[in-house]
């Protein structure tokens, strides 16, 4: 009987920790900056975000005016993203987000 109470316990931890852990995978924020209209300010700003530790990635496009990073919801400070923004004489004028999650209904 102590085995059974054991394994039941050790499963309920295995699977408390398995759903809190896979399940969140951080937030995509895509920003519309008008002014990302060359390949110079494109990479100048994508140097930018990669030294914010808060950004797990970062891509630009020059076709449609945006930059899409990834970043973690504790630490992203959207203040900060517009200061980094302005450095280079650019401003984001929308920010699109988008929680992303392991768990997928198809």
């Amino acid at each position: 009987m102590k085995y059974l109470i054991a394994f039941t316990f050790l499963s309920f931890l295995v699977y408390v920790n398995s759903y809190s852990s896979n399940d969140y995978k951080g937030t995509e924020v895509t920003i519309t900056v008008p002014k990302l209209n060359n390949i110079k300010i494109k990479t100048q700003l994508e140097n930018e975000f990669k030294k914010e530790k808060s950004i797990e990635y970062i891509d630009g496009s020059l076709l449609t005016n945006t930059i899409v990073i990834k970043v973690d919801d504790q630490t992203f400070s959207k203040k900060k993203i517009d200061q980094m923004l302005e450095k280079w004489g650019c401003e984001g004028i929308d920010y699109y987000y988008r929680k992303l999650s392991s768990f997928n209904i198809n």
